[in-house]
């Protein structure tokens, strides 16, 4: 791959680039060197902290803005309009914790302004732009190993199910991944190759998380990094084969479970793997009570008369455990939830594991 001078390197534009998911992206485009970056957020001082890093490698602009503000979007805009921007991450986002109805009237309007309105307005403002650099682009794009031009949108795992105790914000995330996915169907149905990803990190140690009033011992999924959410969403840029991304492997086989199960089973599964169920508010509590079955981490088999599927991963987050379809000697069947699909009676059922089995892997089984 050749090293493009930074005259002639597009521009790609990072919100919410001042810590967390933003920052690292500019980090790893400046390793690139594939563009010049424009960095946009609130703070000015984190800004020109992390300005100061990529300049190292490539040219760098700070935009300070406050994209819950109306006409934000338009700015950012206007005050590119001299740059050949050529790549997007609308990456900028807000979490507010607690039910619903308890949530400040300001918070409500900060997080659809920022998450939904500012995203869409920016999607859409930079769509034609985009296009247009990804056509001259088209000589340059052949000696890359890297995409040039493209749109990522930050959606999140919470996208795909109901997430109590952050209401809005998932249905904030759903709505990213649902426009998304549409406007990359329109543009193929047009014949253009322009690569357009949605990426739905599952929960990652990031600023946004603690911000938004949770903690790491609140979620019994494993966590993911920052760095790997963004070296992989950049990889999937450069494959060009997908329009979601779902980081991580314990995460995609989530999602794909999700995608496939009873809405009421998403709603049990969500409330347990999030700590938020409100018989086992404490997430000790669900440890204690795995911990009674056997072990504290455990495998999931999903069965059924129609079809047979093992999840060879560990839903409470704690080692990665590589387990079989075969059934286990058990006793102790308790039924903890039950639903219809497609007029077929779903059972979600916990199995404990007799004394002398205690070493094995507790499974549900969906029958």
């Amino acid at each position: 791959m050749t090293t493009t001078s930074d005259s002639h390197r597009p521009w790609a534009i990072i919100t919410g680039a001042s810590e967390g998911l933003g920052k690292e992206f500019a980090l790893q485009l400046a390793q690139r060197k594939t563009h010049n970056v424009i960095l946009a957020a609130r703070s000015v001082n984190k800004l020109e902290s992390v300005a100061k890093t990529v300049s190292e490698q490539v040219q760098c602009k700070v935009i300070p803005i406050d994209l819950s503000v109306a006409g934000a979007a338009e700015e950012l805009d206007q005050k590119t309009r001299e740059l050949d921007v050529a790549l997007l991450i609308n990456n900028a986002g807000v979490a507010f914790g607690g039910p619903f109805e308890d949530m400040e009237y300001k918070d409500v309007q900060s997080l659809v302004a920022i998450n939904i309105v500012a995203l869409t307005e920016l999607f859409h403002i930079f769509l034609q732009r985009i296009k247009l650099q990804h056509k001259k682009l088209g000589e340059q794009q052949k000696q890359s190993n890297h995409a040039l031009a493209g749109i990522i949108n930050i959606s999140s795992m919470s996208g795909f199910m109901p997430i109590p105790s952050m209401a809005l914000y998932a249905a904030s995330k759903a709505f990213v991944l649902s426009l998304t996915e549409s406007v990359y169907a329109e543009q193929r149905n047009e014949a253009s190759d322009l690569r357009i990803v949605v990426s739905c990190p599952g929960a990652t140690k990031t600023e946004i998380w603690t911000k938004g009033g949770a903690h790491e011992k609140s979620v019994i999924v494993p966590m993911g990094t920052k760095e790997h959410v963004c070296a992989t969403t950049l990889a999937a840029l450069d494959a060009r084969d997908k329009s979601v991304i779902v980081p991580g492997y314990f995460n995609n086989l989530s999602v794909a479970s999700l995608r496939l199960a009873p809405r009421s089973l998403v709603r049990f599964l969500s409330r347990r793997l999030m700590g938020q169920d409100p018989s086992l508010r404490d997430p000790q509590e669900v440890q204690d009570t795995f911990a009674k079955l056997g072990r504290s981490s455990h495998g999931v088999v999903g069965k059924s008369q129609i079809g047979r599927a093992s999840i060879d991963v560990d839903l409470l987050g704690a080692d990665y455990r590589r387990g079989g379809a075969e059934e286990q000697p058990c006793d102790g069947t308790v039924r903890v939830g039950e639903s219809f699909c497609l007029g077929v009676a779903v059972r979600l059922q916990l199995q404990a594991l007799r004394s002398q089995a205690a070493t094995r892997t507790p499974k549900m089984h969906f029958a």
